[in-house]
């Protein structure tokens, strides 16, 4: 099989212009293997100009080796506050101050924002990494430096809608979160994001700007438009397979085929 260069997401945030950003789940086998495995990657997201990495599930120990690493040095990276629950309160607070003053500022905390529509497993979690952030809703970030005592600038939080409807964003804005939107949101969904950001900032007098605002996207990139269509669409493509998981625990109620045209990007570098 022909080799095929793929993001199975990619965070795009805009500044003036696009920029690139990687989201990377770590494998759940915490080994020196794979461990280096992620840093390689980063090291390489970091060498092509990535803005930002997002690491769903990550350990913040695991990047504590790396963190000041020269190949790191332009690239901001956001953990996900899932995986701190794993993690005893003097250990984590160990590892993000450690991480945070080592990337020089440049990290970002992930947390889940639920509406109505979410779980009750998933509220209840978001409920409690807000406890472990935010001491209040109207000023989450000094929480976060009496918590962890690090020299500022502490840690900015991004918010990851649930379920991806525009209430979500629009709550991340209103607490002064930047706002992830995730790869699997249709276009019709995507168009409602920065118009309830906007209003979600406003609502408690907070400015915000689109390069607050990432979306997620899958790429795949080849030569051949052969190859990238059976990649894509084809029955066996480990990216309809993705989204058909995700088609069928609810998160999208649309034809898989209609999904793949809108959120997965392909092309050749030419």
């Amino acid at each position: 099989e022909e080799a095929v260069f793929v993001l199975q997401s990619l965070c795009f945030a805009w500044e003036g212009s696009m920029k690139l950003g990687l989201i990377r789940t770590p494998s759940p086998r915490a080994t020196d293997v794979s461990r280096t495995a992620l840093y390689d990657e980063l090291a390489l997201a970091g060498s092509l100009g990535f803005d930002l990495a997002y690491l769903p599930k990550a350990d913040p120990r695991w990047l504590m080796p790396y963190a000041s690493s020269p190949k790191l040095e332009h690239l901001r990276i956001c953990l996900d506050a899932s995986a701190f629950g794993r993690i005893s309160p003097s250990d984590l607070e160990a590892a993000v101050r450690s991480t945070a003053d080592a990337l020089d500022g440049k990290l970002y905390i992930g947390i889940e924002m639920c509406s109505q529509k979410s779980s009750v497993r998933s509220r209840s979690e978001a409920q409690n990494f807000e406890t472990l952030f935010a001491q209040d809703e109207s000023n989450p970030i000094d929480h976060v430096a009496s918590r962890f005592p690090m020299r500022p600038p502490c840690p900015e939080v991004v918010g990851i809608p649930v379920t991806g409807c525009a209430q979500e964003a629009a709550l991340a804005a209103a607490r002064g979160y930047r706002s992830l939107a995730p790869s699997w949101l249709p276009l019709r969904e995507v168009a409602r994001h920065w118009p309830a950001i906007v209003a979600g900032a406003t609502s408690t007098l907070r400015r915000t700007r689109p390069s607050f605002w990432h979306l997620a996207r899958t790429i795949v990139i080849h030569d051949d438009p052969a190859v990238l269509n059976r990649y894509v669409y084809g029955p066996q493509s480990p990216i309809r397979a993705y989204y058909s998981r995700l088609a069928a625990s609810g998160l999208i109620d649309q034809d898989i085929d209609e999904v793949l045209k809108q959120v997965v990007i392909a092309g050749s570098v030419a």
